[in-house]
Formats: structure tokens, C-alpha cells, sequence
């Protein structure tokens, strides 16, 4: 049987407020037969252990709209990813700009690897500082991608 594993790793500045205390204290889990999704509260490897404070390590790391060169607390991440070639990382940007500059972190491959996501929002953002084509998770990126069998 295949049992399928998701972990939520969210700022606790971004909770709501009342599950902030319950979160600090402990992980939450809901599941229902095969799936079980988990909420914890923290920062991934600042406050929580890559390797992992949540049941071992992971098989994948999904960070949506993540601006990699925006936020410091992405470096542990990348170098984690560098270090553990066997983890997948994909992760989703703004605009094509940021996006080939955030997977360029991970190395030529997760360069080439950036495609526009057709599940993206359908509508662009306006952003009035710079005059690029922007919507949510509209690009996708890969480190450490791999040759399914």
C-alpha cells in the first residue's frame, strides 16, 4: 500500500491566530486512509532540522512563489538540496526573470529545467515597478530533477 505523506511547513507569522499557540506547541496531523498532511509552524532549517524534525527526510520540497534571492532563509534550503542530490526541488516564481535567476542557484540543470506552469493563476498581477509579464506561480523550476523509470 502506498502511503503518501504531506508536510506544511508554515510561517508562524502567516498562521491564523488562533492556531499559533496550538502549532507552536506540537504538529497537527489530519489523515484519511492512505494520506496524511501534517501543519508545522517554523521556518525550514532555521527553526525545523532539514533532515527532519517531521519524520525523516524528505522526498521532495515544493516551495510556491518562493523568490529564492528575496529571502535569506532559502540559502540553508539550496544548500541543503546541494548536499542531497537524492531531494527534489521545484519550486514556482512570479516572473521568467526571477525565475531563471532563482534556478540558477540550483546549477545549469535546474536552469534549463524553468517552464512556464499551466496551472498558474490566469490573470497577471499588476506590478508598477517594472514592466514584466507577472502571475502567480507562473514559472517552474527544478533542482536535483530526476529520470523516472
Amino acid at each position: 500500500m502506498v502511503q503518501i505523506n504531506l508536510l506544511f511547513i508554515v510561517r508562524k507569522d502567516m498562521l491564523p491566530p488562533l492556531t499559533r499557540s496550538t502549532i507552536d506547541s506540537h504538529v497537527i496531523k489530519f489523515s484519511e486512509g492512505a494520506v496524511t498532511m501534517s501543519i508545522v509552524g517554523g521556518t525550514y532549517a532555521q527553526d525545523l532540522n532539514p533532515d527532519f524534525d517531521c519524520g525523516g527526510m524528505p522526498d521532495m520540497v515544493v516551495g510556491f512563489n518562493a523568490g529564492l534571492f528575496a529571502y535569506e532563509s532559502w540559502n540553508c534550503v539550496i544548500s541543503y538540496l546541494d548536499s542531497h542530490p537524492s531531494v527534489i526541488g521545484v519550486f514556482s516564481d512570479y516572473n521568467e526573470w526571477s525565475g531563471v535567476n532563482c534556478a540558477s542557484l540550483g546549477g545549469k540543470n535546474a536552469r534549463n529545467s524553468i517552464c512556464i506552469n499551466p496551472f498558474r493563476q490566469p490573470r497577471s498581477m499588476p506590478v508598477y515597478c517594472m514592466n514584466l509579464p507577472q502571475m502567480s506561480n507562473a514559472f517552474l523550476y527544478v533542482y536535483n530533477q530526476q529520470v523516472l523509470e
